[in-house]
């Protein structure tokens, strides 16, 4: 059998009208259920845009198993430029920054971190304007303790009518992948999450979320996703078993904590139908098509 990669599971917020490009903080619970010991790179990241209706550019942070070799860390990149200008660090001994040409061409933040079986708060925010544009900072929080842990912030381009960008609500997603070459999907480390629901600017809260299986769903059938409570729940690798269809929820309660309990919402597949259908031209499937490379390189 041929070294195989993927297994992505990935999912999707829709907004409140009136948030299109007006979003400048915003706050993601996640909660680590398990901790897996492994050098394979696990990521969880969020992918979006950060522009104006004129000008926009696709970025992305989150938490990985093993940042490009040095072990747990959190992740910040941005695509559509190789200046590093455009990226400060933390300032640490164990954050860093990165330039490459590949995907287009991106820079980006990364600092170590020893996450664990815990909650944290994701958080990105707006942290300051300059003559070429703004300023975006992220944040990694520990739930339990309130420990801010800073990665370091990115700038994106005001556009050529001088607007500030904002953070864009079309095309706001998610995904959890293992991005390693395993001879095996039942290689691939188990990884056991919760996510929250999504809020912007301390007071907006996403209305829907949609989740579906990377193509070929059926070659990766070692992963599940599925909603209990309004929280989303996503499991993969080892012996996962797929007991959900793609899916939706439309959020009822305003809550992001994604605390879970034994409570589960199975989704129909018909509401796999109608997820491809309506989302096949977002920025974030477009951009996902160009994001193969293994995200340890990255």
């Amino acid at each position: 059998m041929a070294a195989m990669r993927g297994g992505g599971l990935y999912f999707q917020w829709e907004w409140p009208a009136g948030l299109e490009f007006g979003i400048k903080s915003l706050d993601l619970d996640l909660r680590i259920l398990n901790d897996p010991t492994t050098t394979d790179v696990l990521f969880f990241s969020t992918q979006l845009g950060c522009g104006t209706p004129d000008l926009f550019h696709v970025f992305y942070f989150g938490v990985q198993s093993n940042v490009q070799g040095k072990g747990k860390g959190l992740v910040f990149s941005r695509f559509g430029t190789l200046d590093l200008a455009n990226a400060k660090t933390a300032g640490t001994p164990d954050s860093w920054s990165v330039s490459s040409s590949t995907e287009g061409g991106f820079v980006g933040v990364r600092r170590l971190y020893a996450w664990t079986s815990h909650a944290y708060d994701l958080r990105l925010s707006a942290t300051n304007d300059d003559s070429v544009g703004r300023w975006f900072g992220f944040w990694v929080i520990d739930r339990d303790t309130g420990l801010q842990t800073y990665v370091g912030a990115l700038r994106f381009p005001k556009d050529s009518k001088e607007q500030y960008p904002g953070v864009m609500t079309q095309g706001f997603g998610s995904f959890i992948e293992h991005a390693n070459s395993v001879r095996s999907a039942a290689d691939v480390p188990f990884w056991d999450l919760a996510v929250g629901r999504p809020n912007a600017n301390g007071s907006s809260f996403a209305t829907r979320a949609h989740w579906w299986y990377a193509p070929p769903a059926d070659a990766w059938q070692n992963s599940d996703i599925w909603a209990a409570d309004e929280i989303i729940r996503a499991r993969m690798g080892a012996g996962t078993q797929r007991a959900h269809a793609a899916g939706q929820l439309i959020y009822h309660t305003a809550t992001r904590d994604a605390t879970p309990s034994g409570t589960v919402k199975t989704c129909s597949s018909s509401l796999r139908i109608r997820r491809r259908a309506c989302c096949r031209e977002t920025p974030l499937q477009a951009s996902r098509q160009r994001l193969s490379a293994p995200r340890g390189t990255r």
